[in-house]
């Protein structure tokens, strides 16, 4: 995980050991919530597992829903700010519609499997409560826009009669599709995609969501074999 930003959720660390007792915190937080839930997940076991103690927690954070605050606001923002630099990257440029297809699949569906279940727990946010939109739901706005103005720059491409609904339609589709699959029999793996109950592998799962998100923006597919399989820039949660 990157150094965080600046949050208004944690006491900011002015010493470089100060701000590793902070990760340890965090990164055992996320690990615990991972195995058992935000529940069922205390203060106490965090700083055991940190290796650190209750004071330095407090020193930080009020409570352990300042913590779940600060976890949620610092996922995403992180998310937020690979996305933002694979976007800059100059690779796209060179892309025909099928490869950048291929390509925003395979981020959403990398999307949906970051975190497992440390994403999920921590969906719980109150954010709505203090009437501030939740981070997971900033960040989800933030890539589709992103993804979709890829898309539409080759809306002479796109064979559908009105290319904004169809990528609008066809971003939300997928990404549904995607989240029903990557929690599909309890899998919260991040070291692939996902391993469903209907027993379609990763690599299909992803071949054919490409191909229906093609087929929906009107666009011949390309030939099986012709697309990168992988792009060092898509993989940017790993």
């Amino acid at each position: 995980m990157s150094e965080p930003s600046a949050s208004a959720f944690v006491q900011p660390p002015k010493q470089a050991r100060s701000q590793r007792t902070l990760e340890r915190i965090a990164r055992a937080a996320l690990e615990l919530i991972a195995e058992q839930g935000v529940e069922a997940t205390t203060v106490a076991q965090i700083v055991a597992r940190a290796g650190s103690s209750i004071g330095s927690f407090y020193a930080r954070f009020s409570g352990k829903d300042e913590l779940m605050h600060y976890l949620e606001e610092r996922v995403w923002s992180d998310a937020r700010a690979r996305w933002d630099n694979a976007l800059a990257n100059d690779t796209w440029k060179d892309l025909s519609l099928p490869d950048v297809v291929a390509g925003v699949v395979r981020l959403i569906i990398n999307v949906e499997q970051m975190g497992g279940k440390a994403k999920q727990a921590l969906a719980f946010s109150s954010h709505a409560a203090h009437g501030e939109p939740s981070p997971h739901h900033v960040f989800a706005a933030h890539l589709e826009a992103g993804a979709s103005a890829l898309l539409l720059d080759r809306r002479d491409q796109i064979g559908h009669p009105c290319p904004e609904d169809a990528v609008a339609i066809g971003y939300r589709t997928i990404s549904a599709a995607a989240r029903e699959f990557a929690f599909a029999d309890g899998h919260r793996s991040s070291d692939d995609y996902a391993t469903p109950s209907s027993g379609v592998d990763p690599e299909t799962f992803h071949a054919e969501l490409s191909l229906m998100f093609l087929s929906y923006l009107g666009t011949a597919p390309t030939p099986k074999g012709d697309s990168p399989e992988d792009v060092d820039f898509f993989e940017i949660w790993s």
